[in-house]
């Protein structure tokens, strides 16, 4: 039989804000886990405060690896 599917990677977490300004970068792509399916996408950062333009928020992290697919059974 096939084995089970791994899980799914976790979020990665959200862009910590600009300063005064633009919104954050959206979030990396999550790393695919090992023989599982790939992570969700990052969450964006949260915007900035004002409009002046001024320092863009930080990408957010990477999802974690999902965990790998059990054996099948032989």
């Amino acid at each position: 039989r096939d084995g089970y599917p791994g899980l799914r990677g976790e979020r990665g977490l959200s862009g910590i804000p600009g300063k005064t300004g633009r919104a954050g970068f959206p979030g990396n792509q999550g790393f695919k886990g090992n023989a599982g399916l790939p992570g969700r996408p990052g969450v964006k950062g949260i915007p900035g405060d004002s409009a002046d333009r001024n320092t863009p928020g930080q990408r957010g992290e990477n999802g974690r690896n999902g965990m790998p697919g059990q054996p099948g059974a032989r």
